[in-house]
C-alpha cells in the first residue's frame, strides 16, 4: 500500500526578527506540519509563490513591505490561504482591516504560545478534514466512473 510521506500542511512564518522565527518553529513543530521561515517580506513572498503554503504567519511591522501589504498579495494570489498577522503594536482599526482583507486571525506579540498552538491546531484539523473529504470524493468518483 502506498503511503503519503509528505507533510499534509505547509506553514510559512515571515518575520524580520530571527528569534521570533526560532520561537515559532520550535513551538509549532509537530507531525503533519512542515514549517518554512523567511526573515523579510520579499523573501517571504518568494517562498510563498514557490512552495504554496496553506498557512502563513506574518509580522505586521517589517521594513519595505508591512504585514497588511503581504496579506493583500497573498490573498490576491490564493484566497484559500489562512493568514495570521502578528504584531507588537495592536490597534483595533488594523485588526479589523486585516480581517476584512482576508486574515483569519490577528495575534499580539509577545506571542502566547499556547494560543498560537491552539489556533494552528484548529487550522490543521480543518485542512485534514478538507483533505479527507477530497480523498473520499475522488475515490467515490473513480468508483462510479469505472466500468463494471
Amino acid at each position: 500500500m502506498k503511503t503519503d510521506v509528505h507533510p499534509l500542511v505547509t506553514l510559512l512564518a515571515i518575520d524580520d526578527d530571527p528569534q521570533n522565527l526560532e520561537l515559532i518553529s520550535a513551538a509549532l513543530e509537530q507531525p503533519g506540519l512542515h514549517i518554512l521561515t523567511a526573515g523579510d517580506p520579499e523573501t517571504g513572498l518568494d517562498v510563498f509563490y514557490q512552495k504554496l503554503p496553506r498557512i502563513v504567519l506574518c509580522d505586521f511591522m517589517m521594513p519595505k513591505l508591512n504585514g497588511m501589504e503581504v496579506l493583500e498579495k497573498i490573498i490576491s494570489a490564493d484566497p484559500g490561504v489562512e493568514v495570521i498577522l502578528m504584531t507588537a503594536h495592536y490597534s483595533t482599526d488594523s485588526a479589523v482591516e486585516a480581517i476584512q482583507k482576508g486574515a483569519c486571525d490577528y495575534l499580539t506579540k509577545p506571542l502566547k504560545l499556547e494560543k498560537l498552538r491552539e489556533r494552528i491546531g484548529e487550522l490543521l484539523a480543518q485542512a485534514q478534514e478538507r483533505h479527507r473529504a477530497l480523498r473520499w470524493s475522488t475515490n467515490w468518483w473513480r468508483a462510479i466512473s469505472s466500468p463494471a
